[in-house]
């Protein structure tokens, strides 16, 4: 394999080199330099390895930026996303590690993030929280104090009434006495309420 053209892209700063196959590999320029890449240079077996894993990682690395410019992304996320790629084990792990080198994937400032928003729009319930980081790939150990932290029983508390009130009045026309107590009480726990929780609320009724 021959290396018939080479041309520099501005925008990844990275050279563009095509052989006489057709293929073509992105290098950065410590490798251009290292290498002495030239024009009609013949592409080795061991160079022809190094050339596509740098370009595999490169092209990983691009992929990975685009996807986590648009919001934050868990680990688990962004495994998902490179693997649909075809990328292999190895380019995937070696992109990982650069970005939480560069603090660009840090699951515990994700889950933080997370809560926060789901405490400042939504009334959901620690358990509904819990389970939807659990589906984003994040590990408990590494949010469960912060959770504790900002939602304890009172804020779960004042969470479950407020989705109660919205319900109240609907449930009040079919339902007095026990059965309404019943009906709240058996709302929230699907809602991933405590019981605790639910029938506190359920006593205000």
């Amino acid at each position: 394999m021959i290396i018939k053209d080479i041309n520099y892209d501005d925008k990844k700063n990275k050279f563009i080199i095509t052989t006489d196959t057709n293929k073509t590999f992105s290098l950065e320029y410590d490798d251009y330099e290292k290498f002495n890449i030239h024009k009609d240079m013949e592409i080795d077996e061991k160079l022809n390895e190094h050339l596509l894993y740098t370009s595999n990682f490169s092209e990983a690395l691009e992929v990975s930026l685009n996807f986590l410019s648009y919001k934050l992304r868990s680990e688990k996320e962004l495994i998902t996303k490179l693997k649909s790629k075809k990328y292999s084990e190895e380019i995937i792990d070696s992109v990982i590690s650069k970005l939480k080198d560069l603090d660009l994937i840090d699951d515990y400032y994700y889950a933080k993030t997370f809560i926060n928003d789901r405490l400042n729009l939504t009334n959901y319930s620690k358990k509904r929280i819990m389970n939807d980081l659990y589906l984003k790939g994040i590990d408990k150990k590494i949010y469960a104090d912060y959770l504790d932290e900002v939602l304890d029983f009172d804020v779960e508390f004042e969470n479950a009434k407020k989705i109660v009130d919205k319900k109240i009045n609907q449930w009040q026309l079919k339902y007095e006495g026990f059965a309404l107590k019943n009906k709240i009480v058996s709302f929230l726990i699907q809602k991933g309420f405590s019981y605790d929780v639910a029938k506190r609320v359920s006593e205000l009724y």
